[in-house]
């Protein structure tokens, strides 16, 4: 039920508290223009006020240079000076004083009024929201397959964060229940949940389109295989330029021997990202908790609140850029933090990334850390990596490490690191 020229449209609107983040029809045109002429009627009332003011401060100046004239023309006699002085003046003085006053009143009356008219728009604008949510819940909406397609390519991937702006979105993007399309522009500014297919596997967009056809403000997709969490992007937009992305999505380590849930917190710019990532041991999988025809926005999962849920130990973090979907920074500044499973540190290193490992021949990259978890204390290597391997010759090293020993070449680094990151095994150490 796409919107033509001439013709009304509709709107939909979402009310997460009240149906679950079912999507359903908001008024028609002529109540949203009933709402607009409401705000069309206090911008007049503030532009009248405007021009009284302009009225009477230009009355005020009449009377002043009145006064002036009438002073000029009465400068004959002494007694009429005196009078001018003593009677004319004061009385033209008071009345000034007196209007000034009035107008002072009058405008903090009419502000008042105003403010209680804007309030009294929003309280009807909110009523209105919850009568159309409640009447028309039943709404069934899916993203239509063009717009599936746009989905998977632009947020439905793990390399989706490359992508630092949205493609422009397909003027259909929904589908009812009885085949009635709707457009980005008639759900433009609205919340809305649209499951779609990728494949075999339930996939749930959850976000809003603006009237340029783009992605704005919170956008959120799930993607589940085999009833199992699969991939969750969460993507903040302004007009379809990316500001921040966060992805969930199951992995392993670099070794393939331990499974990990990685989650990323970047900003995009170019292809490239920035900021930090997780690697948290991974036990178990994240399952639907509903019927995939009945999922509601209460069950979508954001990346914090899936973060939240994650109960295991961390396994690894990154900080430092990323591009083509692996680890890749020649800063020198980037740093990864590798951990045991009873949370104590196992590798510190500092320096470049190549491809998810650490590779650096500048002889500047730098690493404290030690093999087993059982092993006493750790050990200090300065020197070239190639392929995730230190290279350098036995002079690169230093070891046994004292904490005190770890304390300084932390210092000499000149990194801020997060004390929470850092947890060596003290005192043995």
């Amino acid at each position: 039920m796409a919107a033509e020229k001439g013709r009304k449209r509709s709107v939909f609107f979402v009310n997460d508290d009240k149906n679950g983040g079912k999507v359903v029809p908001f008024p028609g045109a002529e109540d949203l223009n009933k709402i607009k002429r409401q705000n069309r009627t206090a911008f007049m009332i503030s532009a009248l006020s405007a021009i009284i003011g302009t009225v009477i401060g230009t009355l005020i100046v009449s009377i002043i240079l009145f006064g002036f004239k009438f002073t000029t023309e009465l400068l004959e006699t002494p007694e009429q000076v005196k009078d001018l002085k003593e009677e004319t003046i004061p009385k033209i003085v008071a009345s000034v004083e007196a209007l000034e006053s009035k107008i002072k009143d009058d405008k903090l009356k009419l502000d008042e009024d105003i403010k209680d008219i804007s309030t009294s728009v929003d309280r009807v604008e909110g009523r209105i929201d919850e009568l159309y949510s409640l009447i028309l819940k039943g709404l069934d909406l899916k993203a239509t397959n063009e717009y599936s397609e746009q989905v998977v390519t632009g947020l439905g991937r793990k390399t989706s964060m490359n992508l630092d702006s949205s493609p422009v979105i397909t003027k259909m993007v929904a589908i009812s229940s009885s085949g009635a399309k709707f457009s980005s522009e008639e759900l433009s500014g609205l919340k809305v949940l649209l499951p779609y297919k990728d494949g075999a596997k339930n996939c749930y967009f959850y976000g809003q389109f603006n009237e340029n056809d783009q992605w704005d403000g919170n956008c959120i997709v799930n993607v589940y295989s085999n009833g199992t969490l699969e991939l969750i992007t969460d993507a903040q937009y302004v007009d379809g330029k990316v500001v921040s992305c966060k992805q969930v999505f199951p992995d392993y380590t670099t070794e393939g021997k331990e499974p990990i849930w990685v989650v990323s917190n970047r900003t995009v710019e170019e292809g490239i990202s920035y900021g930090e990532t997780w690697h948290f041991f991974r036990e178990g999988n994240f399952t639907e908790i509903s019927e995939p025809e009945n999922v509601s926005a209460t069950e979508i999962l954001s990346a914090e609140t899936f973060k939240e849920k994650i109960t295991t130990n961390v396994e690894g973090y990154y900080n430092g850029t990323n591009s083509d979907g692996w680890f890749n920074d020649n800063t020198g500044n980037a740093y990864m933090v590798k951990y045991f499973r009873n949370g104590m540190i196992k590798t510190l290193y500092v320096g470049n990334f190549q491809n998810g490992v650490f590779n650096d021949l500048t002889g500047n990259a730098w690493m404290i850390g030690k093999k087993t978890e059982l092993q006493v204390a750790y050990s200090y290597y300065k020197g070239p990596f190639e392929d995730g391997i230190a290279t350098g010759s036995p002079e690169c090293w230093d070891e046994p490490l004292e904490q005190k020993d770890i304390d300084v070449y932390i210092a000499k680094s000149g990194i801020e690191f997060d004390p929470n990151l850092l947890r060596w095994e003290s005192p043995k150490v």
